[in-house]
């Protein structure tokens, strides 16, 4: 969340929530909860949101960055499936490309068709943002 938060003033927005979110470093839970409808609201979002459509806007900004070459996919593929799907059932499939990637890596060190895979889902997420 604090990364997307950066990004987000990088990009012009603004507000004391989202300058708050960029600033933590390592946040749990406890941290942000209180401040995440008020971020965003400043990022333009109608808040609160269901912890269905939260999950899904975060990982679709994932995807982004995915897609964007600002993070590592298998990682990313990895946080989408372990901090959102259970919120957004449409994500479970990240846990396949995760697994065929470790599988992947552990059998023959190969994981560029893999990572191409995590690409391309990433795409086809960030499409159905609305």
């Amino acid at each position: 969340m604090a990364a997307i938060a950066c990004q987000a003033l990088e990009q012009g927005q603004d507000g004391k929530n989202l300058r708050y979110l960029a600033g933590l470093s390592s946040p749990i839970r406890r941290d942000i909860l209180k401040i995440v409808d008020g971020a965003l609201q400043e990022w333009g979002v109608q808040a609160p949101v269901t912890p269905h459509d939260a999950a899904l806007w975060m990982a679709r900004h994932l995807a982004d960055d995915i897609v964007k070459g600002r993070i590592e996919p298998y990682g990313a593929a990895c946080r989408i499936w372990l901090s959102y799907s259970s919120q957004a059932p449409e994500l479970e499939h990240w846990s396949d490309m995760v697994i065929d990637y470790e599988v992947e890596a552990e059998t023959t060190g190969k994981v560029e068709n893999t990572k191409l895979q995590i690409v391309q889902a990433a795409r086809d997420l960030w499409a159905t943002a609305k």
